[in-house]
């Protein structure tokens, strides 16, 4: 086949249109370790847009939220790496004019002397899937997060690396694993500050609310501040296993979401709410 072809999300950045805004946002992505597949800039209405090929782009996007850029996507592009030959992009133009798809916009490079050539294009949202089949395009897959794992528990030790590597192989490129207490937690937190694509989130399940003094609580804080832990939890309230009494459940509840709200951390998304119900 003369060409490879595939989809792969895109995201753009409006930035005002003058000298170094290009740069400026590279250098970032560069200094962050964030590498693109494709880059694309030119001039649009007042300021100038930025299309960026990520090859990771969950570390795009926590980038673009710690820099505070004005991103929109992601979005799909199409790229292209094939034999260098006369009429290469016109026939793939072609296929697309044929199933009267229109192309956006299309950039394309063929080194000299390479023998290769490669290149990007964009067609509007409704007619990605149409142009994927016409092109015989593969579908890259979205990146998975897994948002509640306990990777720290004994459970996984005697095959940890196994683990990491099945996860990977099912397309999961970030995992949160979740403390339950204090030592949960704090083993949460080094983990996180091992493992590039892990990161942990500290606090004490309802089960263990019994043990959330003000010692503990003043723990789960200070763990909160480490680098990589990103939310509070797990915590919340059992009222169907009761394994807590429920004062200290609601107590060691409102004390975490106090914490969640002082250091403006996420706290819903591990919250445990069970209840008794009672079928007729």
């Amino acid at each position: 086949m003369a060409e490879m072809v595939r989809t792969a999300d895109y995201f753009y950045v409006m930035v005002p249109d003058k000298p170094g805004e290009g740069a400026r946002i590279l250098g970032e992505l560069k200094r962050a370790g964030v590498n693109l597949v494709a880059y694309s800039g030119f001039p649009s209405g007042r300021g100038a847009q930025l299309d960026l090929v990520p090859t990771d782009p969950a570390a795009f996007k926590a980038l673009a939220k710690e820099k505070k850029w004005k991103v929109k996507g992601p979005k799909r592009a199409f790229l292209i790496d094939g034999d260098d030959r006369l009429g290469a992009c016109a026939d793939v133009l072609g296929r697309l004019a044929a199933a009267k798809i229109n192309v956006t916009a299309m950039d394309a490079v063929a080194p000299p002397g390479g023998g290769r050539y490669a290149a990007i294009l964009w067609v509007k949202a409704r007619d990605v899937k149409k142009a994927a089949a016409v092109l015989g395009a593969s579908v890259t897959a979205p990146d998975l997060f897994d948002t509640h794992a306990h990777l720290h528990f004994p459970e996984f030790a005697g095959d940890f690396d196994a683990v990491l590597e099945r996860a990977r192989a099912a397309g999961v490129r970030r995992i949160l694993t979740i403390g339950t207490d204090v030592p949960t937690s704090r083993a949460a937190a080094e983990m996180a500050a091992r493992l590039p694509d892990v990161w942990a989130a500290v606090g004490i399940h309802p089960h263990e609310a019994a043990e959330a003094d003000d010692a503990a609580l003043a723990e789960i804080e200070r763990l909160a501040g480490s680098a990589r832990v990103v939310a509070i939890g797990e915590t919340g309230l059992d009222f169907f296993r009761d394994l807590a009494p429920r004062d200290a459940q609601e107590r060691a509840f409102r004390s975490q979401l106090a914490l969640a709200r002082r250091i403006e951390s996420p706290c819903s998304s591990i919250v445990v709410t069970r209840t008794k119900t009672r079928c007729a």
